[in-house]
Parts: C-alpha cells; sequence; structure tokens
C-alpha cells in the first residue's frame, strides 16, 4: 500500500493586495506571499471561485502528489540573496514566483517539487492568530512592500493599526514593489519592470517590452554582478547605458 502524502495547511487572507497567512506552530504573523506568489494564488481562487477568499481560505501543501491538487511547483533556481525560485502551470498559465526562507520553517530543504490545493475556509477556522501577550509574532517578508496588484474578483484588506481587522477597499494604483534584501541589480531590475508591468495592466495597457528586455546580450551593464552570464565577445552597443 503506497503511504498517503503528509500534507500541511495554512489559512492565507487579504492584507494590503498581498495574500499572507498566520502561524501559530511557527510564530509567523501576517508573513506575506510576494513577487509572483500572490499572483499565482489569486489565480487559482478566482479560477476556483473560492467565496469570501479575501478573510480567508485553507491552502494545502506538500512535497509529494496528493489527491486534487491544482497546482504542482517545480523548483526553479535559488534566489541570489535568499529564498528560492518555482514554476508551474496555474490555471493553463506558465508563472513564477519566490519563496521566501520561511518555506525552510515546513521543509528541511527547499523541495524539489511543491504540490498545492485551495479549498473555503473550513468552518470554525480563525485564519488569524493573535499573540498571547508576551508573544511577538516574526516575519520573513512584509505585505506592505510586496508591490502586488489586487486582480477583479477579489477584495482588498488594509489593516487598521491596532486593530488586528481591516477595512476593505481597492487602491487605485500600485504604491510600491518588493525587491529581495541584498539584490543583484538584476534581480532588482526585474522586480522594477514586474511592477511596470503590473501599473500598465491596471490601466487595461500593454508596456512595450522592446525597451526593458533583461537579455545579457542586450543590456550587459545589468549584469555587472552576474559577468559569467555575459557573453565573451560582447556586442559592439555593449558599453550603451540606459537613457530611460
Amino acid at each position: 500500500m503506497t503511504a498517503k502524502p503528509t500534507t500541511l495547511t495554512l489559512y492565507p487572507y487579504l492584507k494590503d493586495s498581498c495574500w499572507v497567512f498566520d502561524d501559530e506552530r511557527t510564530g509567523l504573523k501576517e508573513e506575506a506571499f510576494v513577487l509572483g506568489a500572490t499572483d499565482m494564488i489569486t489565480r487559482v481562487v478566482i479560477g476556483k471561485s473560492i467565496p469570501n477568499a479575501e478573510r480567508g481560505f485553507a491552502l494545502t501543501f506538500a512535497a509529494e502528489p496528493f489527491e486534487s491538487h491544482d497546482v504542482e511547483l517545480r523548483w526553479l533556481r535559488p534566489d541570489p540573496a535568499d529564498g528560492n525560485w518555482y514554476v508551474g502551470d496555474v490555471a493553463g498559465q506558465r508563472m513564477e514566483a519566490w519563496l521566501c526562507p520561511a518555506l525552510l520553517l515546513y521543509f528541511m530543504t527547499p523541495p524539489q517539487r511543491i504540490f498545492v490545493r485551495c479549498e473555503p475556509l473550513p468552518a470554525g477556522i480563525d485564519p488569524i492568530w493573535t499573540p498571547p501577550p508576551g508573544v511577538t509574532g516574526r516575519r520573513f517578508v512584509d505585505a506592505t512592500v510586496s508591490g502586488e496588484t489586487p486582480r477583479p474578483g477579489v477584495a482588498v484588506e488594509h489593516s487598521t493599526p491596532g486593530s488586528g481587522k481591516g477595512t476593505r477597499g481597492r487602491p487605485d494604483h500600485v504604491e510600491a514593489f518588493f525587491i529581495p534584501a541584498k539584490p543583484t541589480l538584476i534581480e532588482g531590475f526585474r522586480a522594477f519592470r514586474s511592477y511596470l508591468e503590473r501599473v500598465f495592466e491596471a490601466k487595461g495597457q500593454k508596456l512595450d517590452s522592446a525597451w526593458y528586455d533583461d537579455g545579457p546580450d542586450r543590456r550587459p551593464y545589468l549584469y555587472e554582478d552576474q559577468p559569467h552570464l555575459l557573453k565573451k565577445r560582447p556586442r559592439v552597443d555593449d558599453q550603451r547605458q540606459a537613457t530611460y
């Protein structure tokens, strides 16, 4: 008989247009899904029409396949600063996401594959954990700097300091974008590029990629901190500087 995969379940909710979760077991409070992870989750939540997901839903995950999983993420690469990048087919679209070091609170090492299922919040479950007196929750990533953009059909929760709860609404524009601690120049550039794409998308427009292509041959000055990615024989215009 095949052993049943060991699964773990978190209960994310929306805060400042970003999916976050609390976990008393690990002491995490408002740990944020950023750099593509919020967009991944939103795509699944909307695709499955999970009711009131912004107030909380069940996110079950494991390093092995389990029944009715929605997404299979495959390990892509380590981040130069910290954390790991994963890629997967999410409701028919290839998407990448960065998972912060909090991942290692649930796995000994970054799994080669992560299987995920999203479901409505079970009755009786409160996704918000209020630490008892004398206990301070911790987090690796803060939602207020995530720069994630809400998608149609999902409300946004803005926290009210000291209240533990929030008022609901939707911002008219993206106010920030997230760059991992100690980023390489190219990772910072990609974070800003992703931010611009979301801003244009929110306006119903598409950003022309011709000027911001980050390929080493087209923009070598973005790879000064990663020279191994450059060709041994640079093109004539390699020293061209950005003027945008």
